[in-house]
């Protein structure tokens, strides 16, 4: 019998197996076995294989979900939703605080607290103002979120105010210090979604990514 006609069947099985231990050179065997005798039945393990390896991957994604839906989840629990032991998940953990995870935050809820009156403000300003009109915003403790945008708008302002007559008084000291070219308010009358992407775990391996690369982010200003 011709060993060469082998030589590909046991190249993916390298692939796939990721080993060559004694238990492995039986599986090699094994295997080499049902793909003489069924081939049919051996295109299914290849891709089983590749299955289980997308799935290792896509381990990650899960684990990024839950700590999107509760940053405050004990590793032990998190170990029972992803089958990762506890000691992996500490690990991980500490690489995602370098690389993919900013910051450890809470979401409030601002109407309870009496900030009813929510906004998101489009800035249009002089070129050589934008610099000027980024720190004094950053300076302010109504704001929430300032972006960087195009399109006929310089500045995203997210903020909120207590009542209609302090985010008037806002509006007015930005033009008063400024040459503010164009400004629209535009109120937040309900909630839809917040903070979404990449918080349910059972649509999480959903999502394409690139999560081997450190990911660039979106220019947030704060």
């Amino acid at each position: 019998m011709y060993i060469g006609q082998y030589v590909p069947f046991i190249k993916s099985l390298v692939m796939v197996r990721l080993s060559l231990s004694i238990r492995g050179l039986h599986l090699i065997i094994s295997n080499l076995i049902i793909a003489r005798l069924c081939p049919c039945l051996w295109q299914d393990i290849l891709r089983c294989g590749v299955v289980e390896m997308r799935s290792e991957s896509n381990k990650e994604l899960e684990l990024l979900s839950l700590l999107r839906q509760d940053s405050r989840m004990r590793l032990t629990e998190i170990s029972k939703k992803t089958g990762i032991p506890v000691s992996t998940i500490f690990e991980r953990m500490k690489s995602y605080d370098q690389q993919f995870i900013s910051k450890y935050t809470c979401l409030l809820n601002y109407d309870s607290i009496g900030y009813s009156t929510r906004v998101s403000i489009l800035l249009k300003v002089g070129k050589d103002e934008r610099n000027g009109v980024a720190q004094h915003l950053k300076k302010k403790q109504n704001v929430n979120s300032i972006y960087r945008v195009n399109n006929g708008f310089d500045f995203i302002v997210e903020a909120l105010f207590m009542n209609i007559m302090e985010l008037n008084e806002f509006c007015e000291d930005i033009e008063d210090k400024f040459r503010v070219k164009s400004i629209q308010v535009h109120y937040i009358v309900e909630e839809l979604k917040r903070e979404g992407f990449l918080s349910d775990p059972k649509t999480a391996m959903l999502i394409p990514s690139r999560i081997q690369k450190k990911p660039v982010l979106a220019k947030e200003i704060s």
